[in-house]
């Protein structure tokens, strides 16, 4: 399943995107035509939905047909909605059409291919010409039993198979199965303005095919909002909205279902042929990443032309290119009106590469007429990605041409540590320009790269003589001519750590970083635990500054921990060999509770260059005591504590800290998982809690931080959180602290509401409301949010004196400039009354009725063109 619940918009201005307004002024809703949609289920007790179901059946392992996730009934009424809740205005692309609800996902979004081949088979069965499929999987270049289903009923029923091109994007050869299949009409999406969305999946396919075959709106989609669902931000009183490809297929899929009733003699192949042939390209996007273009219903509506095939690829080709003879297809049109059409040809994009002719057709009456595209290879000696379409009198037909850029076959070999050269060896690289990854052939251990840079991982194993595992790094490789690299074991060293006392291994975590300009790559070659002496490292290849390698080791001594990790610059690992004594470590007590009967724990910590962000996960260890000591060392890293607690009925709380340096020799406290409990912003070095990256928000505030400021979060039973710009709701979730959404670009005032409530004594009521201004960005830049930390003296179930005075120590957190606390309130009843308190000295001083059960606090703070308002109702606890 490929959905994405972030952003809102309007289905009618979707439908009005792809001119479906056109079709209906014409008389054309869709009457008559059946469309099956194949998810996970359809709501059609949902005004829009409740007349538009003919038939259901449940292909899935879930109990009944209902839809109880959600995606279904979005997608059917996208197809197919009536608007009857809206008075209209949620209207979808084909009103009036029939749907058939084939539920072939269960109630937790996902499902077996035997499910949703069954019901493609049924639903064609039941006479559905269009079937729609908002799903997919992970395509091989092989032919799976999916795209062997769509293909054999696409020639043999004649049913057109829209289906959702994926939403792994913007990575190319991203498409998944069964929208790989060479007869599916494979759907990417646009957003409002026909920018290709981030996610949506890219060709070519894994055979190499060219896929999407066109686009639709699948960002920001309000459609019907399930009875019993999980899925997408609400909108209005039976909506939601929704990304993806999931919701941009079914604009194609209510398109089809308008020109089958226009012309109920089409079968499929025909269908889809005129909607690829009508549609409206956006500029600069090659093939790979649109089709050739949006649907545009307006368009296809008057198309009675249409080519065969509805798309061309001249495959790939090997550098070099100059030379190459020129190679040509055959494009057929078909004209199915009563006259003689003369059509202008032409090759739209594709540089000097495409040509067509003739650059005249005249394609008679109900006949057909031939012209040739030609792709002069030769022309392109530099090689690259060149697409566009043939355009004949606007009948668009897709052509691509994949040539290889300059590259050369490079030679993977592996030498055992006896010397012996291995059968076989694994490798992989990364090309640190591009991104682009590469493994040689495993029979052959020839990669083909192209000319640049790259970072290398391999391994040598062997088991003659006792198992061995050596890992061999080449992370500054040039490549400028073909070659032959060497994997050599004889060149590793093991790693080898002696502690001032007993202790277990638990982990050994090694790898290299490599940052090239914005990028960074990092590869972690190991995570194991417990005897390591058959491993052994080596780097080869010249030193270079961009290089950070890494070998951290976890250890576990009775309750206590130690985390010992050496980075070196220039290189990847090369082994290691170290005695610590105690002087060489830094004492942590960490200051934590213990568990309470029925609670359990797992605890774990990650290390990373000092100054950077984390790499990787680190360990993770069962955890059953309370205060404990953890000791680090080594050189150059810093270190983070992760916790998660546990109690029957599954996980009740988690935190983390954020990373910290420690100096050897010296000792530090750290109190974890105190109360008081409630919103935090402690440093994130890599990405900020809350952000804006051109015109996109992303909101994150943890709302059950500790008292030390670590950031926390827990279950809840409800929560809100609302986001407004200039006073107008831009997007609304059911989610603690978090939402995300793409905003109006330029500078506006904004106010961020949140709430939750949450079944635990301590912190059962959290909300805050902040504003603050905000501008588009070049770059990800840190939003200007504060809050307010209350830090009281309390015993280790969050609990203080009734009857006596207590200092309530207060803070603040920022993620950019500062706040000042402006004011504190205090409530001996839950947050029913609240009684202002002075502020003295970054402290308030409370004097606790002998009668009150808990201590609810509220706290406003502002500075630096922000403001926060929060409150924590049952803040700590009284007895």
């Amino acid at each position: 399943m490929w959905l994405d619940a972030r952003r809102k918009a309007n289905l009618d201005r979707s439908v009005a995107q792809i001119n479906a307004p056109a079709a209906h002024a014409a008389g054309l809703t869709g009457k008559g035509v059946t469309v099956a949609v194949l998810d996970t289920g359809v709501d059609n007790t949902h005004p829009d939905l409740a007349d538009r179901e003919i038939g259901e059946r449940n292909f899935s392992n879930s109990p009944d047909n209902g839809d109880h996730y959600g995606h279904g009934t979005h997608v059917a009424s996208i197809v197919a909605g009536t608007g009857a809740k809206s008075g209209g205005k949620y209207r979808g692309v084909a009103p009036d059409a029939h749907i058939l609800d084939v539920k072939v996902l269960g109630d937790n979004g996902s499902g077996q291919d035997s499910a949703i081949i069954a019901g493609m088979e049924w639903a064609v069965e039941q006479g559905a010409q269009i079937v729609n499929l908002s799903l997919g999987g992970y395509d091989t270049p092989d032919v799976d039993p999916l795209e062997e289903t769509v293909n054999r009923l696409t020639a043999d029923k004649g049913a057109l198979f829209v289906i959702a091109a994926g939403n792994s994007g913007p990575a190319t050869s991203t498409i998944g199965s069964p929208g790989s299949a060479d007869a599916a009409l494979t759907v990417g999406a646009v957003d409002h303005e026909n920018r290709i969305a981030e996610f949506s999946s890219r060709g070519p396919t894994r055979s190499g095919g060219l896929k999407p075959d066109l686009t639709a709106p699948g960002v920001g989609i309000v459609a019907a909002l399930h009875s019993d669902g999980r899925i997408g931000a609400p909108v209005a009183e039976g909506y939601t909205s929704l990304d993806g490809t999931s919701m941009a297929t079914p604009h194609v899929a209510g398109a089809a279902a308008l020109l089958r009733q226009q012309h109920p003699e089409l079968p499929g192949a025909a269908l889809k042929a005129r909607l690829t042939g009508s549609t409206t390209p956006t500029e600069k996007l090659t093939p790979f990443e649109q089709g050739t273009g949006r649907v545009d219903v307006a368009k296809l509506i008057k198309q009675n032309v249409s080519s065969s095939p509805t798309s061309i690829t001249f495959g790939a080709h090997q550098w070099p290119h100059a030379g190459e003879p020129a190679l040509t297809q055959e494009i057929t049109y078909s004209n199915a009106s009563s006259e003689p059409v003369t059509l202008d040809l032409s090759a739209e994009t594709g540089g000097s590469l495409f040509s067509v002719s003739p650059a005249k057709l005249t394609v008679p009456a109900g006949g057909t007429a031939k012209a040739t595209v030609t792709a002069d290879v030769a022309k392109q000696p530099a090689g690259g990605v060149f697409g566009g379409s043939i355009v004949a009198s606007g009948v668009r037909t897709a052509v691509v041409a994949d040539l290889e850029v300059e590259s050369y076959d490079v030679k993977i070999t592996g030498v055992e540590r006896s010397g012996v050269t291995t059968a076989s060896t694994f490798a992989y690289l990364i090309n640190v320009d591009t991104g682009a990854r590469a493994w040689p052939d495993s029979s052959t251990g020839v990669a083909r790269l192209a000319k640049g840079r790259y970072i290398l991982s391999g391994s040598v194993m062997s088991s003659s003589g006792g198992y061995t595992h050596d890992v061999v790094n080449y992370p500054n490789l040039t490549i400028s001519g073909p070659a032959t690299i060497d994997l050599d074991a004889r060149q590793a060293k093991p790693v080898k750590v002696t502690l001032p006392v007993a202790a277990q291994l638990s982990l050994l975590q090694t790898g290299f970083e490599r940052v090239v300009g914005d990028a960074s790559y990092t590869i972690g070659n190991f995570s194991v635990g417990g005897v390591v002496d058959h491993l052994g490292m080596a780097s080869i290849g010249p030193d270079s500054d961009e290089v950070t390698g890494k070998i951290a080791t976890f250890w576990n001594a009775g309750p206590d921990f130690y985390g010992l990790a050496w980075y070196q610059k220039g290189s990847a690992p090369k082994g290691l060999t170290k005695t610590v004594a105690k002087k060489d470590l830094a004492t942590v007590k960490v200051d934590l509770p213990a568990l309470k009967p029925g609670q359990s724990a797992s605890i774990g910590h990650t290390s990373s260059p000092a100054g950077r962000a984390d790499w990787g996960y680190g360990s993770l260890d069962n955890f059953a005591t309370g205060p404990r000591t953890e000791y680090y060392g080594g050189e150059g890293g810093d270190w983070s504590r992760r916790f998660n607690l546990f109690d029957e009925t599954g996980n009740i709380g988690a935190l983390v800290t954020p990373l910290r340096h420690y100096k050897p020799g010296c000792s530090y406290v750290e109190p974890f998982n105190r109360a008081v409990f409630g919103p935090a912003l402690p440093e994130a070095r890599d990405v900020p809690h809350s952000f804006r990256t051109g015109d996109f928000v992303r909101v994150t505030v943890p709302l059950y931080g500790d008292s030390a400021g670590n950031e926390g979060y827990g279950p809840v039973t409800e929560a809100k959180t609302t986001l407004y710009r200039e006073n107008v709701k831009a997007v609304e979730t059911a989610e603690p602290g978090w939402a995300m959404l793409d905003v109006a670009p330029g500078a506006a005032d904004y106010r961020l509401e949140t709430s939750a409530t949450r079944d635990n004594a301590l912190s059962s009521e959290v909300s805050g409301v902040w504003t603050f201004r905000s501008d588009t960005t070049a770059e990800r830049t840190a939003l200007p949010l504060s809050v307010v930390r209350f830090t009281p003296q309390l015993d280790d179930n969050g609990y203080a004196r009734a009857g006596q005075m207590l200092a309530v120590p207060i803070s603040t957190q920022s993620q950019t400039g500062s706040v000042r606390v402006t004011s504190v309130e205090v409530s001996y009843d839950g947050g029913t009354t609240w009684k202002r308190t002075q502020i003295t000295a970054n402290r308030v001083l409370l004097a606790h009725p002998k009668d009150a059960k808990s201590v609810s606090l509220r706290a406003k703070a502002s500075g630096s063109g922000q403001t926060v308002e929060q409150t924590i109702v049952n803040a700590y606890l009284l007895r």
